[in-house]
């Protein structure tokens, strides 16, 4: 029971405080959902974590199979386990 509601209480903070991409963000989300592939670099704090979100959620609710990849495990850990694998694990 405990689990449940805490699981709850997260999809509610998800959904409800969850960051609003700014124009240039859903271009590239849109983008990728097209097909393209994606690099994405940029400084701290720019929404880098932000816009792979949103494409991921996008994605998954459009059933498409999509892999997202990053150099090291310290950049993947904003997300949670088995949505990011690094270079590394996809490969080896």
């Amino acid at each position: 029971m405990r689990h449940e509601v805490t699981c709850k209480l997260i999809l509610y903070f998800v959904l409800h405080f969850r960051v609003k991409l700014n124009e240039d963000q859903s271009e590239i989300v849109d983008f990728a959902l097209e097909g393209h592939n994606l690099l994405i670099t940029g400084q701290a704090g720019v929404g880098k974590s932000e816009v792979v979100k949103a494409f991921i959620g996008k994605a998954k609710e459009a059933g498409k199979n999509i892999s997202v990849i990053y150099s090291s495990g310290i950049a993947s850990q904003v997300y949670d386990r088995g949505v990011v694998s690094t270079v590394h694990s996809f490969y080896g």
